[in-house]
């Protein structure tokens, strides 16, 4: 498989600048803290020598004051934790950092108190405005199976933005005109590509979508589009490697009945079998692939086989279409990614994978297949 399948994220605001991978000078060292101990020792003895012990510890450590953040979770919440996390967007790839709060969740409106950055998290985010600083923080949502409130390396991320979390130092007249200001501030990005400046959003409602729940069911249809229609048909969905080994079970082999208007549905129904994963480089755990194929048992086996009389395959707009299976992103880079390409994890139909970049079709679409031998994958 090629790397092309998962779409380089690309942002478009157009006067929020960030910087790419590697752009960020984070200096290691922290700032002093304020201890100040102050030890002057003065003894008065009967003999005439004065010695007074005074000792003074002035600890000042300070956190600083706390802001509440809400956010507002559009989607399925149960059993779910929220974290706010600085990330810094690249060209193509995310650099994640130190997650500044959490937060169970127990309802659709969660508030967070955050202290302000480490000053080693704010950089310039506008080149042409050195003297603005800031820093950038992703709210994510996360199935919390242990309940503790903190993201584990085996809990899957269910929810990534859109709306981003900024705290800006040094805001300037022009992104004051926008609505920015010193402190924290919303961002709600444009990911339609539109060009146009960011727009600010209320630090009391910030929107979460919990869009990225995997999909472990999904209905696919359309029309026959042969020129002799049948009654009845044969459709297997098998594994890509099973055409390499030709011993897999198939996801679906069933006799689906075709309609007088030629319209036919199948239903795929949890996840592929464990053997049909195999590893890829640009996905951080192995994937399934899929294919359809509409077919007529010749051989009688009840079963497809490449005996059997292809029919015709599953195709939307002269494109061939596969069913990519993505096991729930566990880590918040592929959360981030995904959430912007409009993808959730589970069964992803996609068209074109020969096309300089493959559709990820959605459920409208994947209504509308139709059967033909015009986007033949073989």
């Amino acid at each position: 498989m090629r790397s092309t399948v998962i779409i380089s994220a690309v942002l478009s605001l157009s006067l929020l600048g960030c910087p790419p991978i590697g752009g960020v000078d984070k200096d290691d060292t922290a700032p002093p803290e304020g201890d100040t101990d102050t030890d002057t020792d003065t003894d008065t003895d009967a003999d005439g020598d004065t010695d007074t012990d005074t000792d003074t510890d002035a600890d000042t450590d300070t956190d600083g004051d706390l802001t509440d953040l809400t956010f507002t979770i559009e989607g399925e919440y149960a059993g779910t934790a929220m974290e706010l996390t600085w990330f810094n967007a690249g060209d193509e790839v995310f650099e994640v950092g130190d997650t500044i709060g959490t937060a169970s969740v127990d309802d659709a409106t969660v508030t967070m108190s955050v202290p302000d950055p480490a000053p080693e998290d704010m950089f310039v985010l506008d080149d042409s405005v050195p003297e603005m600083t800031g820093a950038l923080y992703m709210p994510a949502l996360h199935v919390d199976d242990d309940a503790d409130g903190e993201h584990d390396s085996d809990e899957i991320y269910v929810g990534a933005g859109p709306t981003w979390v900024a705290f800006l130092q040094g805001v300037t007249p022009e992104y004051e005109h926008i609505g920015f200001v010193d402190g924290w501030n919303a961002i709600i990005v444009d990911l339609g590509g539109g060009g146009g400046p960011p727009e600010v959003g209320s630090i009391d409602d910030i929107p979460v979508e919990a869009s990225l729940w995997p999909q472990e069911d999904i209905t696919i249809g359309g029309t026959f589009g042969g020129p002799i229609v049948p009654t009845e048909m044969g459709y297997a969905l098998t594994s890509y490697m099973w055409f390499h080994t030709q011993t897999l079970d198939h996801t679906v082999d069933e006799t689906v009945p075709v309609g007088d208007d030629a319209s036919w549905s199948v239903t795929i129904e949890g996840p592929p079998a464990e053997d049909h994963f195999f590893a890829v480089e640009w996905y951080q755990e192995e994937i399934a692939l899929e294919l359809g194929i509409a077919y007529q048992d010749d051989d009688g086996s009840g079963a497809f086989s490449l005996a059997d009389d292809h029919l015709g395959y599953p195709c939307y707009d002269g494109d061939y279409v596969m069913m990519l299976y993505l096991p729930g992103f566990t880590t918040l880079d592929y959360a981030i990614s995904m959430q912007m390409q409009g993808l959730h994890a589970g069964w992803v139909p996609m068209a074109g994978i020969d096309a300089p970049e493959p559709s990820f079709l959605d459920e409208t679409q994947v209504q509308s297949l139709e059967l033909s031998h015009d986007c033949d994958p073989f």
